[in-house]
């Protein structure tokens, strides 16, 4: 059944469902439980098959023959759907490895049920926050997809999936627009809707090319607010850090004052900077963003003015469309 890189057991379980796993797998533990053991231990073995099979992994009592990886995944599902919460679970670093491996072969198959989806959704949160995976981004992406177009809760892995903090996530997100699916595209509206390119315009293909040039525009700039669902029905996830981009000086990814290192003259211009009104301190900072891409001489030439002068240059620049 299945591929060579498919296990004996999943093969089961896509061909013929849940149910059928279990009872097959109950038949092969009554007659061979060592075979069953082996069957589990399989490599190619995916993390649902083994979450599906728990209550008959007890009945015959294989806890004991199950590998390392197997023993350990149990424990962490078990744990999880005891602790409810992250910081109530304590997590050790060699978790990690059977935590991607949870995820990984997982994903595609949340909606087992609502236990299921909570191992999926913690083992996330854990991945991202504990152990600042980024591999694992595509893998919740296509989970919150996914429950999106079947109309369930998306809301913590949303939370997980940005609190990796990384502008990388929102791309990902801007590539839905191109989806075929409705729902896709009208999740990744709703996700990408703090970014200054959703008008009364729907057109999914404008809408992919502002987002992108908008994200390119401010990459190093992006500091994530940690915004999410929970706070606001509209959260502005990622703000554009003016200071960072008037200084093309990009603030570490911690996002601690502590550690954006200045020297004294930053430090004077900031000062000039902060005092001016929101309107011509963007103004301010796409000129420096122009000025320092196209020409550094000139930018640097331009950073020593007085701050007065910068606006005037800025907003000759601003009138001629060359901060477009």
């Amino acid at each position: 059944i299945g591929s060579k890189s498919t296990s004996f057991l999943d093969g089961i379980r896509y061909q013929y469902g849940n149910e059928r796993l279990k009872s097959d797998f109950h038949d092969i533990a009554s007659n061979d439980a060592g075979n069953a053991a082996r069957l589990l231990n399989d490599t190619n073995l995916r993390f649902p098959t083994l979450f599906l099979l728990q209550p008959e992994i007890k009945k015959f009592e294989l806890d004991g023959q199950l590998n390392l990886r197997n023993k350990s995944a149990l424990a962490l599902a078990s744990g999880i759907l005891l602790a409810k919460q992250p910081g109530t679970y304590v997590h050790k670093q060699e978790d990690f490895p059977i935590l991607a491996w949870m995820l990984q072969t997982g994903s595609a198959d949340d909606g087992i049920n609502n236990q299921y989806d909570e191992v999926m959704d913690f083992t996330a949160i854990m991945l991202v926050k504990v152990h600042g995976d980024k591999a694992c981004l595509p893998f919740i992406e296509d989970m919150i997809f996914s429950r999106h177009r079947k109309g369930v809760y998306i809301y913590e892995a949303v939370w997980a999936f940005f609190e990796s903090a990384d502008p990388e996530c929102l791309m990902m997100v801007a590539n839905r627009l191109h989806s075929t699916e409705r729902k896709d595209i009208e999740l990744a509206r709703k996700l990408l809707c703090f970014i200054p390119c959703f008008g009364i315009e729907v057109n999914p293909a404008k809408h992919y090319r502002c987002v992108t040039q908008w994200i390119g525009e401010n990459r190093a700039f992006l500091r994530y607010t940690g915004e999410s669902f929970l706070k606001s029905g509209n959260p502005c996830r990622f703000e554009v850090s003016q200071e960072a981009k008037y200084l093309q000086k990009p603030r570490p990814r911690d996002n601690t004052a502590a550690s954006w290192l200045m020297t004294a003259q930053e430090h004077t211009l900031l000062d000039e900077f902060n005092s001016l009104d929101d309107g011509p301190k963007s103004l301010l900072a796409a000129c420096s963003h122009r000025l320092h891409r196209k020409q550094k001489a000139l930018w640097r030439n331009w950073m020593q003015s007085p701050i007065q002068k910068q606006l005037e240059t800025a907003k000759r620049m601003a009138g001629a469309g060359g901060l477009q």
